[in-house]
């Protein structure tokens, strides 16, 4: 990751010693994070972004002002019948309750999935932190949605792009969860 949390102390005027002291951690790690040598964990980053008073996503660096763009769909949606699904699971000895299927069109190698696995989709599954959840994200305008799999960790969504800020479930209406990914066909 990416982080600018060296930058937004400076801008606020907060010591290394006395964020650590806020986080309840030692200056020592702090000062892992600040020099990118250590991935803070989700939870701890909602932390540092409460204590430096920011938003996570502002947390974030991006050398391309773009990178974080909304941009080509990472997984599309397979033209194919809920009975189809639910044999193609069957026969993969996936179990969903409610299952769609969808292409992978970009890697997500931090997920261990690569371009051209076909991924089993639970529309109705229960969610646990943690779990890889397919979701498109808007910033407000359709021709800008982008469906692709994160991780789940409430109310957060994470992205295999170390580069990509977080996405915070909220009432916006510009983040849905698709369902839960419960399986891969991987390519050939």
């Amino acid at each position: 990751m990416n982080l600018r949390i060296k930058e937004i102390m400076k801008l606020k005027a907060v010591r290394q010693a006395r964020l650590a002291e806020m986080l309840d951690i030692s200056p020592g790690y702090l000062s892992l994070l600040m020099h990118n040598q250590r991935n803070p964990s989700p939870l701890m980053l909602t932390r540092i972004a409460e204590a430096l008073e920011v938003e996570v996503p502002e947390l974030f660096a991006t050398a391309d002002p773009t990178a974080n763009a909304l941009r080509e769909p990472d997984a599309t949606p397979i033209d194919m019948t809920r009975h189809d699904a639910e044999r193609l699971c069957k026969s993969l000895g996936i179990k969903a309750k409610h299952p769609a299927f969808y292409d992978l069109n970009k890697a997500a190698l931090a997920f261990g999935m690569v371009s051209g696995d076909r991924l089993a989709i639970d529309l109705n599954g229960s969610l646990e932190n943690g779990d890889m959840v397919l979701a498109t994200i808007t910033d407000g305008s359709q021709e800008k949605a982008q469906t692709a799999i994160y991780r789940w960790f409430d109310p957060w969504l994470i992205s295999p792009d170390p580069l990509a800020a977080p996405a915070k479930m909220d009432s916006s209406g510009n983040v849905a969860i698709l369902g839960k990914v419960c399986g891969l066909s991987r390519a050939l």
